[in-house]
């Protein structure tokens, strides 16, 4: 467990492997890779856990707390002081996080483009409009207060490893259950405990994950179809209107990308 303050800084972070667990003020919040949440400048606890045998990773977006004095603080649509201390914000980053991805994947290559220029000054920018794009959508719906304990916790991740290394297959919450000992009720329970999800909305998420990162990686001449169907989704529809949701584009705007 991480203890930690932040007194200068509103906070963007998106898990990229692995989960997360964040205990603030009086609210808690935990991830998976794929999904975000933003946090408000406040005393911190964080605790992390990679996934597969890979440490955990994430991107950590941070701009000063006086944006809210410098921007139009109603594009939250509350006051600075009414945010929770934690939100989970999945919903609204797909663009900045993909945005942020490019930016580190850049400034990491020997080869960067963005250290060249006026390249870094657009960025700069670009990244601004997508930040405001963010302040516009996001939810500051406040999260319940969760209380779990670190048996259920435990329950959570494992079932989340086994969810990684099968979200493929056809697998149901009693096959969850039973490859981590548990009934699907208590699982059920456990999730619901452990950040007020469902473990098909957990699963849900992995695999979207998953094929955003093979629409962006895989043969071009590759079908969304394919490969929605080979990460475990059966229905189009629903995954469309999913896919778009999180990320802000169709599976076929990712895909043409390539």
């Amino acid at each position: 467990m991480i203890e930690a303050e932040d007194t200068t800084s509103l906070s963007i972070m998106m898990p990229i492997v692995g989960a997360l667990k964040v205990e603030a003020g009086n609210a808690e919040i935990r991830l998976v890779a794929g999904e975000s949440l933003t946090l408000r400048p406040s005393r911190r606890r964080t605790q992390v856990a990679g996934s597969g045998g890979a440490p955990f990773e994430a991107i950590m977006f941070k701009v000063p707390a006086n944006v809210f004095e410098t921007m139009d603080g109603q594009a939250f649509g509350c006051r600075r002081n009414d945010f929770a201390a934690v939100e989970n914000t999945s919903k609204a980053t797909g663009p900045l996080r993909d945005f942020l991805r490019y930016l580190v994947g850049d400034l990491a290559s020997p080869d960067s483009l963005l250290n060249k220029g006026s390249a870094g000054a657009t960025a700069e920018a670009l990244l601004w409009e997508h930040f405001r794009a963010f302040l516009a959508k996001t939810d500051s719906t406040k999260q319940p207060v969760v209380q779990s304990s670190p048996s259920l916790m435990r329950l959570v991740w494992a079932a989340i490893d086994f969810m990684r290394a099968h979200y493929a297959d056809t697998i149901t919450v009693s096959d969850i259950a039973a490859a981590v000992g548990t009934s699907p009720r208590n699982l059920q329970d456990a999730f619901r405990s452990c950040g007020n999800r469902t473990p098909v909305a957990v699963l849900s998420a992995i695999r979207m994950e998953n094929v955003r990162l093979d629409l962006m990686t895989s043969d071009p001449s590759l079908s969304v179809t394919h490969i929605a169907m080979d990460c475990g989704f059966t229905h189009m529809g629903r995954f469309a209107k999913a896919y778009r949701d999180i990320y802000g584009e169709t599976p076929s705007q990712t895909l043409r990308k390539r």
